[in-house]
């Protein structure tokens, strides 16, 4: 996975040319603009380049722009193309777009129609950094394509096609970031989303999907490690018996290892991973053990510490939103646990349920999973507007929490706001931003 270090855009809402340097030596870049000079804009323009989808292409084709370039840091670019042109008899054509007697456009061309609604000409650029230059024209998928007037199949593959072929394009030229964009209407109920390339679409809400998906992180870690615990129980005889001539160390080191583990599981059992231990041994009856059957308790130790690494990554990230929320809602004493059914929350030991949370704590609440389980490690997040509905004080905090979960992680980060809050000194973090106004000749 690369980092991206500069982004170019031409001619946004045909009035903008930015010029934007994230390469401050940071794992996080800030940008602040104000209002309407195409942040947020930016944003849906670089997720849809690295992630397109049909969905994606549709909402950023109404946003007015000539072109996106993103460098990354392996010397590689991506440069987006967007070019206006007439659909006239001679491109319906060329497209195979049918059309009835009275210019009626049969419903099996309507995705190609639907795409191209607003009369452009899509295409990607990817130029390595030895120079070679590769095009992926969108219009040259269409004019490879026969359509039938009622071949619904083909009419609707091909959109399907293109974003494939583009995806595929992007990991051989080594051009891939996964990206996670936190958009300002994060939390808004009933949004669409795509699935895949193609434009179906369900309707998702958020918490809904946090909790579904923390469900199912919790039960792939537990799975995980039940599967590690049958192979250390398999292979606990035979590792005694290998062992037999195996220098026995003192008493002191063993005793540091063992509370380490007991600590683990106590830790794990705390967070919501595993199961209270209620037969671990006293340190009186520890040392007896020991005395009588040092090598035996070593081996074991050995193995099933083993055992609990599919729980180590999983307990990280858990614990370290437990310890963020439990710190941001000190004043209020709320604290969140894992269960079957997601994230709980708690204040003295009384469970609440999410909908009694107020704006800004579901939003604080959802931001955080987004940050810590939504992005993928090494991936790009991009994150719009991150002070909606907190107080001062979590405004305050967030960079420095981000800057944490940037580290565990192994994510980039671009955060635009309005909030001197949210910078909160951070200065070191501004993103270069130059700036040509093509209607003020500036």
């Amino acid at each position: 996975m690369t980092m991206l270090n500069r982004i170019q855009i031409k001619g946004l809402f045909g009035q903008y040319s930015y010029d934007i340097d994230l390469n401050n030596g940071y794992d996080i870049s800030v940008l602040i603009a104000p209002n309407g000079c195409g942040k947020t804009s930016v944003f849906k323009i670089v997720d849809c380049m690295f992630e397109p989808t049909e969905e994606k292409f549709k909402e950023i084709l109404d946003l007015s722009f000539e072109s996106c370039t993103c460098y990354l840091a392996n010397g590689n670019t991506i440069t987006l193309e967007i070019s206006e042109v007439d659909i006239d008899d001679d491109i319906i054509e060329k497209y195979g777009i049918k059309v009835g007697p009275s210019r009626h456009i049969y419903k099996s061309t309507a995705p190609l129609v639907e795409l191209l609604r607003t009369s452009v000409k899509i295409a990607y650029v990817i130029t390595k950094k030895d120079g070679h230059c590769s095009r992926i024209d969108f219009s040259n998928i269409l004019a490879e394509t026969d359509i039938y007037d009622r071949d619904y199949r083909k009419a609707y593959d091909i959109p399907y096609r293109f974003f494939h072929h583009l995806q595929t394009e992007l990991y051989l030229q080594e051009c891939c970031i996964d990206v996670e964009f936190i958009s300002a209407d994060r939390l808004q109920r009933g949004k669409k989303v795509s699935e895949g390339y193609s434009i179906e679409t369900k309707i998702v809400d958020p918490i809904s999907k946090m909790q579904g998906n923390m469900t199912r992180i919790r039960n792939t870690a537990i799975h995980t490690y039940e599967i590690a615990l049958s192979r250390a129980l398999y292979s606990l005889p035979r590792a005694v018996i290998n062992s037999e001539n195996q220098t026995v160390q003192e008493y002191s080191i063993f005793k540091k290892k063992w509370d380490q583990y007991i600590s683990d599981l106590t830790n794990y059992h705390e967070i919501g991973l595993l199961p209270l231990a209620d037969d671990i041994l006293g340190e009186e009856e520890l040392k007896k053990k020991y005395d009588e059957d040092s090598v035996f308790l070593e081996v074991y130790l050995d193995v099933f510490s083993n055992a609990l690494n599919p729980l180590r990554e999983t307990y990280e990230q858990m614990n370290l939103m437990a310890e963020i929320f439990k710190r941001r809602n000190r004043i209020t004493g709320k604290e969140i646990k894992y269960g079957a059914e997601g994230i709980e929350v708690f204040c003295q030991n009384r469970q609440y349920d999410l909908d009694c949370l107020s704006s800004g704590e579901i939003h604080d609440l959802y931001m955080y999973y987004e940050l810590v389980f939504g992005a993928t490690k090494g991936g790009l997040v991009l994150i719009d507007e991150p002070e909606l509905s907190w107080h001062i004080e979590w405004q305050e905090d967030f960079l420095d929490d981000l800057l944490r979960i940037c580290s565990m992680n192994n994510l980039q980060a671009i955060v635009a706001t309005h909030s001197p809050h949210i910078v909160n000194g951070h200065f070191e973090l501004y993103a270069e931003r130059g700036l040509e106004n093509e209607s003020s000749g500036d």
